[in-house]
């Protein structure tokens, strides 16, 4: 095999990886930003509940 070729077999193993990682960490990170913003959604739900029912039975 050539020495460009290996060159090129050698980065494109490199960018592979690095593909990996980054989806690793993109999973990770939409993860950690997914579950709060659950819990600010529901506790809005909740508030949003409260209010309605509130000024219904006035």
């Amino acid at each position: 095999m050539s020495s460009k070729n290996q060159q090129l077999l050698n980065t494109n193993l490199q960018l592979e990886q690095l593909d990996r990682e980054k989806s690793e960490y993109l999973g990770i990170v939409a993860h950690d930003l997914k579950n709060p913003l659950s819990g600010v959604l529901g506790f809005a739900e909740i508030i949003s509940d409260e209010g309605m029912n509130s000024m219904w039975k006035r």
